[in-house]
């Protein structure tokens, strides 16, 4: 798989959802509403479902510039746990963006209380197996915002406005 080497040619825009602004060769995504900077289980759980052992790099969601880069073989639970750390000492309020190092998926969330996207392609059969098995415990998928659109009971409605998930759909539909 060709390597990006910058995340800019992944991050297209403002890091903001509802917009649009992962790079249109990432087709399929799934939403989260955890503190990326702070839920470690997930990336155990991440690094645990991984087949292909590969490292992660770590930008500020603000800048875009490069936090860290995490290995394969590294516990990336701890060492999410040391960077929160600094990043708190630092008095950095910003989010994250996760990539692993060849650029096969994206997380990326702009500050911790906001929802945050993981974004990765259709084409790639081992990433779509690891996120549908980890999809009902971590993440809401397109189609949970497609159903809010139709149903104004939906939980989803309590969170957002009829705008923010009508844009969601329209901005990561397929």
């Amino acid at each position: 798989m060709k390597h990006v080497d910058s995340i800019s040619k992944v991050i297209t825009d403002k890091p903001t959802l509802p917009n649009r602004f992962i790079s249109e060769d990432y087709d399929r995504f799934l939403f989260f509403d955890f503190f990326l900077r702070e839920n470690f289980e997930f990336f155990k759980a991440l690094q645990d479902a991984t087949v292909h052992r590969q490292g992660i790099d770590v930008y500020c969601a603000n800048t875009l510039s490069l936090l860290t880069k995490i290995y394969s073989q590294e516990n990336w639970a701890e060492r999410f746990e040391v960077l929160d750390d600094e990043l708190a000492n630092a008095g950095n309020p910003f989010g994250l963006i996760v990539a692993s190092s060849e650029r096969r998926w994206v997380m990326v969330q702009d500050i911790p209380v906001n929802w945050g996207i993981l974004a990765f392609r259709s084409d790639d059969a081992e990433m779509m197996s690891i996120f549908e098995a980890l999809k009902g415990d971590w993440f809401l998928s397109l189609g949970d915002f497609v159903e809010a659109q139709h149903d104004p009971r939906s939980v989803l409605r309590e969170a957002f406005d009829g705008d923010f998930i009508n844009q969601i759909v329209r901005n990561y539909g397929v």
